[in-house]
């Protein structure tokens, strides 16, 4: 028989990779095949220096007007709780979830992950525990405006992508989940017409002379404001980039603020146009069904093991129950 001869396994070949470390000047060199940018070891303290500066610089900005807002606070509450509440029939109403989470439809528990949503704390917006969590019910008055929120993204695609693809999710796997009832004592973010007794109030609200000097060393073309005008106001609250603040520096954005203040004034959800669509959404503060008649419920039959189909004063405590 004849012997057959035995192929040694091909090596695998190694990634390679090279650093280079200049002192003060870039490397004239011709760039290697993996490299991804050139920087200097005095640029890297000038980032870190730059870093630390403007993280100085927001924390006072941020802290010296929380504290004005928390010596104020029972009078911005009184403000908001003058406007007229609404009633929102919630006829046609829903939301869109994640498939696998289908047996938990008022389920609030992913409200609260990651630096959370538009008008309610998060667990990951601070390590210290300043700004504890609470949850919201986020709906969508229709199927189109659910998935845009659930996605974070407009309806067009980009560069070829669809929403779906540029969320890296499959489109399929998803549950529409359809509720009926009624949302009592609403308040109404439409418009800022609701805004103008609590931005009289923040108003007169000032910084320091330490914050203006660090607003013109860090951000001179690109400087944070103080708000005078309710349209200043609505549009913070609404701005479609809520989340740098809470994901850059660890402090709740503008709508988590104001969310906050809304839950604390008493009223049961914020009703508000979707910047993906213009159609309504509710966020509902479900902790505050505890003294409502509010009540939402799913409205089509559900698959066996499904955990609460009706949110209120009775069940709203279910709505956290852990996934």
């Amino acid at each position: 028989m004849k012997k057959k001869n035995k192929t040694k396994p091909k090596k695998r070949r190694r990634l390679e990779f090279s650093l280079k470390r200049s002192r003060g000047s870039f490397d004239p060199s011709t760039p290697g095949l993996l490299e991804l940018d050139r920087f200097t070891d005095s640029s890297v303290a000038e980032w870190d220096a730059f870093a630390k500066q403007f993280d100085q610089y927001h924390y006072q900005w941020y802290f010296e007007l929380e504290a004005q807002r928390a010596t104020h606070h029972d009078e911005l509450c009184e403000a908001l709780a003058s406007v007229k509440p609404k009633t929102v029939d919630l006829s046609g109403w829903g939301r869109a979830i994640q498939w696998q989470y289908t047996t938990q439809p008022l389920s609030v528990v992913g409200s609260t992950k990651w630096v959370g949503g538009r008008f309610n704390y998060g667990e990951d917006i601070d390590e210290h525990g300043r700004f504890p969590p609470f949850p919201a019910l986020y709906l969508a008055s229709d199927l189109e405006t659910a998935l845009k929120e659930m996605h974070g993204l407009p309806a067009t695609s980009y560069c070829g992508l669809s929403r779906a693809e540029l969320a890296l999710c499959d489109e399929k796997s998803f549950s529409w989940i359809a509720v009926e009832g009624v949302v009592q004592n609403v308040f109404d973010l439409t418009s800022a017409a609701g805004l103008k007794a609590f931005t009289k109030l923040i108003s007169g609200f000032t910084v320091s002379d330490q914050v203006h000097a660090l607003q013109r060393k860090i951000r001179p073309d690109h400087p944070l404001r103080l708000i005078t005008q309710s349209r200043e106001l609505y549009e913070s609250i609404m701005a479609s980039n809520w989340r740098e603040f809470p994901v850059q520096c660890n402090t709740p954005a503008n709508s988590q603020v104001f969310g906050k203040l809304i839950s604390d004034s008493g009223f049961d959800a914020i009703l508000y146009n979707s910047i993906r669509t213009g159609e309504n959404s509710l966020a509902v503060l479900t902790r505050n069904l505890a003294q409502s008649e509010s009540e939402i419920r799913v409205t089509a039959p559900m698959p066996g093991g499904v955990i609460s189909t009706i949110l209120n004063a009775n069940t709203f405590r279910e709505a956290e129950l852990p996934r």
